[in-house]
């Protein structure tokens, strides 16, 4: 099968083995696919054989809780984070929200509106378009892996910091799509970081200087004046040739 059309992979982190086998049930079910881990260190170590395209994550684990988890796994890339809670309380709603979960849930909670909520934020975040995030490849002589981020570039490799990873990722996406500043800036950094257009083009060129043989003349990190930016990708079958 062709890594384009490859089921979205998620990743479902509960400490309650009746939750974990449930939600594994429903996105199966639907045509997911879905590994599991019953706790944060357990789920970070899945990382080594790629990124997951959605996160479900319990806010209450132990060794690694919930959301030093979200936090791990976003300065890796732009992964999707819905957040699974036994409590209803708004003030640890709004944490969770606020901890880099972009949806959250109350336990017991219906696997429909489960299924529903999944979906809607795959449909805004995209899809990575090679091998669910196990190495993006721009080119044969160029290749990115997010679970360790790192860039291979002709035999050289570079270390992405977090802040790189996750713009990559936002346009790893959206490949071959221009993804405008504005978006960019509010998937990549905080709001409360108060991050200018001037910021985001310091760090274009940072990623540039590690993924393009001639950051001068960048043939894969694209702008597109006026709007934003463009990551050429090339298609799985290209790439393998």
């Amino acid at each position: 099968m062709d890594a384009e059309r490859l089921a979205p992979l998620v990743l479902v982190v509960d400490d309650d083995a009746h939750v974990r086998r449930l939600v594994e049930v429903l996105f199966e079910r639907v045509g997911f696919d879905v590994i599991t881990a019953t706790n944060g260190a357990q789920a970070l170590a899945t990382l080594r054989h790629g990124l997951p395209d959605l996160a479900i994550v319990d806010r209450s684990m132990p060794v690694m809780d919930g959301f030093e988890l979200a936090r791990a796994l976003k300065s890796r890339a732009d992964v999707p984070i819905i957040m699974l809670t036994a409590s209803g309380d708004k003030d640890i709603v709004v944490q969770a929200i606020n901890t880099f979960a972009e949806d959250y849930i109350v336990k017991p909670f219906d696997g429909r509106e489960l299924i529903a909520r999944a979906k809607r934020i795959l449909r805004r975040f995209g899809e990575l378009p090679v091998q669910r995030g196990r190495e993006l490849v721009l080119s044969p002589a160029v290749q990115i892996s997010f679970s360790d981020r790192t860039v291979n570039m002709e035999g050289r490799t570079a270390n992405l910091t977090a802040t790189e990873a996750r713009l990559l990722s936002v346009l790893a996406r959206n490949a071959n799509r221009v993804v405008p500043s504005t978006a960019l800036l509010q998937r990549v950094w905080d709001p409360a970081d108060a991050i200018d257009v001037d910021t985001l083009r310091v760090h274009i060129r940072r990623v540039r200087e590690k993924v393009e043989p001639d950051p001068q003349h960048p043939q894969y990190l694209v702008t597109e004046r006026g709007v934003g930016y463009r990551l050429v990708v090339q298609s799985a079958a290209a790439a393998a040739t």
